[in-house]
């Protein structure tokens, strides 16, 4: 990848994440050839399974890696709900820490939203992992919904379990209103009960 100096920290970020993928496909291809090699010696099956699956997760961790955009921060940009998710939800499923997160996702329609995508995601981050821990650092179940009315796009995060306290971090709502709004968007919905949380961000749609 070329670097173009006129792009700035855009163009340096982008080299980083080119760098980092071609390393790591280096890194799944070696993996890759470990696994056959293996497979074709009589290995443990259960061995096997366990390569398999670190061979899809680092595919995975590639895919989303690749998939993370570096606009620049004050351009906004013409794009969907439906285009800006998928990628920010793979990226979510490969965070550090804690259990592997239920995640079920409800598509809806998606038209087009003209905003500043880099905040957007980051906001989109932070109030997935705001809506999955809960006040005791339990994991609670997500459920994201995606869909338009009213002349909005809307996108919803339920966190669904958890302890009974019914609250939510405020630092991480604060910040990632704040992010919605540089994006274009707003926070609409901030709300924690003992059943669990309910976020929604809306948009006006592109006219």
């Amino acid at each position: 990848m070329f670097f173009d100096p006129e792009q700035g920290w855009r163009g340096v970020a982008g080299l980083l994440v080119a760098g980092i993928g071609h390393d790591l496909n280096g890194r799944l291809t070696a993996l890759m050839g470990i696994a056959h090699v293996a497979r074709h010696t009589g290995a443990d099956p259960e061995l096997l399974d366990v390569l398999d699956d670190q061979v899809k997760r680092l595919e995975q961790s590639i895919r989303a890696l690749r998939s993370w955009p570096v606009p620049t921060p004050g351009k906004a940009e013409l794009t969907r709900i439906k285009d800006v998710l998928p990628p920010m939800l793979e990226l979510y499923e490969c965070r550090g820490g804690g259990d592997d997160v239920v995640l079920k996702v409800e598509e809806g329609p998606s038209n087009a939203i003209r905003i500043r995508i880099r905040p957007f995601m980051e906001a989109i981050l932070m109030l997935l992992a705001a809506a999955e821990h809960d006040a005791s650092g339990n994991h609670r179940s997500l459920e994201v919904r995606y869909g338009s009315d009213g002349g909005e796009a809307w996108l919803s995060i339920r966190g669904q379990g958890g302890s009974a306290d019914g609250t939510v971090n405020s630092r991480t709502i604060e910040e990632a209103r704040a992010l919605l709004q540089d994006a274009g968007a707003r926070l609409a919905r901030a709300d924690a009960t003992a059943e669990g949380v309910h976020l929604e961000i809306r948009t006006p749609e592109a006219t």
